[in-house]
């Protein structure tokens, strides 16, 4: 899904790394659609024991797409320190599986969604924008997995705000959807009792400094 052997790619290295970016597309997004539909069934009188072991392998199934997804974009390598792939590459990558990169990120699985945070903590150069609705958006997901209570997950989300702050600020000044994305993250994590996430809602102020 990052192939290329020369810059720009060739037609060929292209048409290579479509293919494997529809069809991956194609998976994650049946998958994420037969999560959704076994959850909304789950309260059902109908639901039996064998619906929840179907749930349980599909929730897998959305887990498993989600750390290939990290692990395919080359973003980390020896612990998420140097990148495996090119910029342009990289920013290929996002661009082309941004819409996959949203599926995935509806569905709460914690592991997953840790996975998709941390390659997206990568991509913040890129869009800032989009990145940033794009991690809330994986946190209000998250909540249903109890995300929030995680302390990788708090020091994460305390981290990347915290870099908005300093590198993004008029973004949040600006941009009232952004401010909103931004609430409700940190909401999610100050209702968890993590003293960083209280620390830094009280210096929201600063936004507007």
């Amino acid at each position: 899904m990052t192939h290329s052997t020369t810059e720009p790619p060739t037609t060929e290295d292209s048409g290579i790394r479509g293919r494997s970016v529809e069809l991956f597309h194609t998976i994650s997004g049946v998958v994420c659609e037969e999560f959704d539909n076994l959850i909304a069934r789950s309260d059902s009188p109908e639901w039996s024991e064998s619906d929840a072991e179907t749930l349980k392998g599909i929730a897998h199934l959305v887990d498993h797409a989600d750390s290939e997804l990290f692990f395919a974009s080359g973003v980390f390598r020896n612990g998420g320190q140097q990148p495996t792939v090119s910029r342009p590459q990289w920013e290929r990558f996002y661009r082309e599986l941004s819409s996959t990169i949203n599926r995935l990120s509806a569905v709460g699985i914690p592991s997953g969604v840790h996975h998709l945070i941390e390659m997206l903590e990568a991509f913040i150069p890129i869009d800032p924008r989009q990145v940033f609705l794009q991690v809330s958006t994986l946190v209000k997901s998250g909540r249903s997995g109890r995300y929030q209570y995680e302390s990788m997950a708090a020091e994460h989300i305390v981290r990347i705000v915290e870099r908005y702050l300093a590198e993004y600020r008029t973004l949040l000044q600006e941009d009232a959807e952004c401010r909103i994305a931004l609430r409700k993250t940190l909401d999610a994590f100050v209702e968890a009792g993590w003293p960083a996430a209280q620390q830094l809602s009280y210096r929201l102020d600063e936004i507007f400094r």
